[in-house]
């Protein structure tokens, strides 16, 4: 199977609202991703392309979860967060920023934690520091993973390979 030809059937799935099709999904938009150049013209008809697949679930399903989520809703939200995410869409963003950046990072709901603090990351790359001093306090793994997917979404090169090796230091240590 093409690469390419994948488009056209991933885009058949537009209001598909299973989470375990989603995850497919996703994981060939991560498939693809690599294909294209860093700040590309191929890459922003990519995330056009994408922005049009995900909207419909990302205005069903919106950024927190309510009382009347399904189970599915549930497993579902992150990936169509982190895909948005991906996209870097302004709205989202500032979706994510209006509801989240007053929230102590531990206080966000952890199924969506890391995509919320990855997003904030996107807009504010000085909360970076924020999450990395988090880190290093941090005794929760699931806290930690999190923190570190979040904080090393910047994209300031020379604050990630800080981050990067002080992650990978303090699980080689610590694991």
């Amino acid at each position: 199977v093409e690469s390419v030809s994948l488009l056209p059937l991933i885009a058949a799935f537009k209001n598909e609202t299973d989470a375990c099709i989603w995850d497919i999904i996703a994981g060939i938009v991560g498939d693809l991703k690599i294909f294209f150049e860093p700040k590309s013209e191929e890459k922003q008809q990519f995330r056009k392309f994408l922005k049009e697949l995900v909207d419909v679930q990302y205005r069903r399903l919106g950024i927190e979860s309510r009382e009347d989520d399904t189970l599915n809703d549930t497993k579902l939200r992150p990936t169509i967060m982190g895909l948005m995410m991906y996209i870097n869409d302004d709205k989202y963003l500032d979706d994510i920023e209006a509801k989240y950046a007053d929230l102590k990072f531990e206080d966000i709901n952890p199924d969506f934690r890391w995509t919320v603090g990855a997003s904030l990351v996107r807009r504010q790359p000085a909360r970076s520091l924020e999450y990395f001093n988090i880190y290093k306090d941090a005794v929760d793994p699931e806290l930690k993973g999190d923190l570190a997917d979040a904080m090393l979404s910047v994209m300031d090169h020379d604050i990630l390979i800080k981050y990067i090796g002080e992650v990978v230091f303090s699980c080689y240590i610590f694991n």
